[in-house]
């Protein structure tokens, strides 16, 4: 197996918050915050920055929020080039903003029907995993972590709360589904350390995979990845990694999210480059070398 110390650089230059188009129609970013809070409520904040349809540097501000044992909340603003800024350590999508200072990133998304500030307890770093760009033919897509892991504090539609979050960034000039049939991602949040696993499937079918643990990403061979289960009803998944056997297994559905719906006009403009993905989220609780770890598992499925 093969390690790789995180906060490499994938070659961008500049803040880290600033969107950096590639000038294509089908150009797409993302910075996204996934927030675990203690309570048993869920929130996903997001910004995404796109060419699709007529004009440029169009942007979307979006908000899920699912509160323990209630039906999610998913909601979203779209503006055009003029109503977003950038500065340094300061991205505005209309009033939600992306910033950081004094050691603290802080994410505010506010829509028509929902409000949140999350603040960080982490400034942004680019932590970049193996095999970070996919590519077909000239055109790619990439991710990286700016924080893998932190305690966060938030206010969500008025009420405090306190847990753990993970803020994730990703670019694309390609149609998606070229490149993509399925991420699976287990994030775990809660226990003695925290974990990350991402297991990624291609078109042609062939997986790749990575675990981030104790600060260090390694690559997992296909052959050490076992899914017992990935569809609607859960994810059952057994993983040999460079730490020991890990073991992961989901329990109650969180929810699931269909972006071109979800960014309304924003979404359908991009459907014809991310296709139709479908993004389902559940708990999940897991056991790496005896110790118990808890948090979320995450699965996204392209379709044409």
């Amino acid at each position: 197996m093969l390690s790789w110390l995180i906060g490499t650089s994938l070659g961008f230059a500049g803040d880290i918050f600033e969107p950096k188009s590639t000038g294509d129609e089908a150009y797409a970013e993302t910075f996204t915050a996934f927030a675990d809070f203690e309570d048993g409520s869920y929130a996903l904040l997001q910004f995404i920055f796109t060419n699709a349809g007529f004009g440029d540097g169009k942007a979307g501000c979006r908000l899920l929020t699912v509160p323990k044992g209630s039906a999610g909340n998913n909601s979203s603003i779209n503006v055009g080039s003029s109503e977003w800024s950038h500065s340094p350590n300061q991205l505005n999508v209309s009033d939600c903003s992306l910033s950081s200072a004094n050691g603290r990133t802080t994410f505010v998304a506010k829509t028509k029907s929902g409000s949140a500030q999350l603040i960080f307890k982490s400034s942004p770093k680019r932590h970049v995993p193996p095999k970070p760009k996919l590519t077909a033919g000239g055109e790619f897509w990439e991710g990286d972590l700016l924080i893998p892991f932190a305690s966060v504090t938030a206010t969500v539609n008025g009420k405090s709360m306190v847990g753990k979050a993970q803020l994730d960034h990703t670019r694309s000039n390609t149609l998606l589904p070229k490149v993509s049939k399925r991420w699976i991602r287990f994030r775990g949040f809660y226990g003695t350390e925290a974990i990350m696993l991402q297991i990624h499937e291609a078109p042609n079918g062939k997986q790749n995979a990575w675990v981030l643990y104790k600060g260090q990403f390694s690559e997992i061979a296909a052959s050490d990845i076992q899914l017992t289960k990935a569809d609607s009803s859960g994810v059952v998944i057994t993983a040999k990694t460079a730490h020991g056997e890990l073991s992961v297994q989901t329990s109650s559905k969180i929810y699931e999210y269909r972006p071109t719906e979800s960014y309304g006009a924003l979404g359908s403009l991009a459907q014809p480059w991310i296709g139709n993905p479908v993004t389902t989220t559940w708990r999940a609780q897991s056991v790496l070398a005896g110790s118990d770890i808890k948090g979320l598992v995450e699965v996204a499925a392209i379709t044409d």
